[in-house]
């Protein structure tokens, strides 16, 4: 009790939330899906537009779901586990991002599990909206190493 009188803390408080986030790793993967920085292109966004014009939509929401997982592990340090639902990420990307980022994302995982789990198309209005809005909400850091190619649409 003294110890933490004097202002020492050990497991809680301040220090607690230093240690954890100098003890963060974000994962490579999250539900089978590429989460490192390296793996996007330089812009998600507009490499998910370009791909909903051409009617890849599946492919531009993937994409859009798989840059919003990686900003949120690589540039909000939210550890997202294997374990997580998709509902868990939302509610954990509520503790830390902005309260538009979240509404944000809240709306692109509901479209990915219509389009995941249920089967159904994406609108492509709706999957343009979304790659147009993301980067107002999100941003992933690059940290590809010299000589590393970019991903492609088709890597992506």
């Amino acid at each position: 009790f003294m110890n933490l009188l004097a202002g020492e803390t050990t497991g809680c408080g301040p220090a607690l939330l230093e240690s954890r986030e100098e003890r963060y790793r974000p994962p490579d993967a999250l539900f089978g899906l590429n989460v490192t920085p390296e793996s996007l292109p330089d812009d998600p966004a507009s490499v998910a537009l370009d791909l909903a014009l051409r009617g890849k939509l599946r492919e531009a929401l993937s994409l859009l779901y798989r840059s919003a997982l990686t900003a949120l592990v690589h540039t909000h340090h939210v550890p997202l586990t294997e374990g997580y639902t998709e509902g868990d990420c939302v509610r954990a990307a509520r503790a830390v991002v902005t309260p538009e980022a979240a509404q944000y994302f809240e709306r692109l995982v509901g479209v990915w599990q219509a389009a995941a789990y249920a089967g159904r198309t994406p609108d492509a209005a709706n999957v343009g909206e979304l790659a147009r809005e993301w980067p107002a909400h999100f941003s992933v850091p690059k940290t590809r190493a010299e000589g590393t190619p970019l991903a492609t649409p088709e890597t992506a």
